[in-house]
């Protein structure tokens, strides 16, 4: 069965704690948001897989290699945790991801998250995404995936199905 989303959880340490990551002194905030995304998304029948790059400690080019393997319909960035502002703080991870993902697979990438949602355009500028959710993402991944296993090229001139798609920027 082809993987439908390809959930990504960047790696935020090195950014964030420079020397102390290395050491392994910071706690590892689990990726509960990118499992309820996924939950979501497996409860409207699509097929998912979680990489939680920050527990596992993978580096960009091993997210965008997976990407490439996996070859998803939809790579989603996941920018969220419990802290208010981490998805902010979150953004020069996604950015390298995003990057990294363009360099090697042509699979459209989603960013999802508050940081995302409240600046989309500046979002999709400085990620190079393809997507940017501008809520909190499950509904606009189940119809942009919707639209993606139909068929339709979401890219054609022609094609009008990106625009009913709910919170897609």
């Amino acid at each position: 069965m082809p993987l439908d989303a390809l959930i990504i959880h960047p790696d935020t340490q090195r950014q964030l704690y420079q020397g102390l990551a290395e050491a392994k002194e910071t706690a590892l905030e689990p990726p509960a948001w990118a499992r309820y995304l996924a939950s979501y998304l497996e409860r409207k029948n699509f097929a998912v897989d979680i990489i939680d790059a920050e527990a596992n400690g993978y580096g960009v080019e091993w997210v965008a290699g997976r990407v490439r393997y996996e070859n998803p319909r939809l790579a989603v960035i996941v920018l969220y945790g419990h802290n208010p502002s981490m998805s902010s703080q979150m953004m020069p991870a996604a950015t390298e991801v995003c990057g990294a993902i363009g360099e090697v697979s042509d699979a459209p990438v989603l960013v999802v998250g508050a940081h995302a949602a409240a600046l989309p355009e500046r979002t999709l500028e400085e990620t190079n995404a393809h997507f940017v959710a501008t809520g909190e993402g499950l509904v606009t991944a189940a119809h942009l995936l919707d639209g993606l296993t139909s068929g339709e090229r979401p890219y054609h001139s022609t094609n009008h199905w990106l625009k009913r798609v709910p919170g897609l920027c």
